[in-house]
């Protein structure tokens, strides 16, 4: 391997990893986010309801906050773990296809000498 295809390979390297942190920082930004506004709706809701914790949480109107704040949170996690995915598929099916022409030119060249 010459000197260019070692930085090649690095530099793919260095984004691949970029991309998969990224990404996973991404998922953990949006969680926060999610959790910070569930948070200001339940205290939105105590100022409207004039409420104490403890019958709050028992209230529909809690309940049904609560769960829009679960599916929100499954959904973020779902999408970041599924994006990630996808990506180290393709990033495998690139690689694969990649060592599969290297292979395929160092046959050729092996024959031509």
């Amino acid at each position: 391997m010459n000197k260019t295809q070692k930085r090649l390979r690095l530099t793919s390297h260095f984004v691949i990893i970029y991309m998969i942190l990224a990404l996973g920082w991404w998922t953990y930004l949006h969680h926060q986010k999610n959790l910070i506004i569930f948070e200001k709706e339940v205290e939105l809701l105590k100022l409207k309801t004039n409420q104490s914790d403890l019958t709050l949480q028992t209230s529909s109107q809690y309940q049904k906050t609560l769960q829009e704040y679960k599916r929100q949170e499954r959904m973020i996690i779902s999408e970041g773990i599924g994006v990630i995915l996808s990506l180290l598929f393709a990033i495998w099916f690139i690689y694969k296809s990649y060592r599969r022409e290297v292979d395929t030119a160092n046959v050729k060249k092996n024959f031509l000498l």
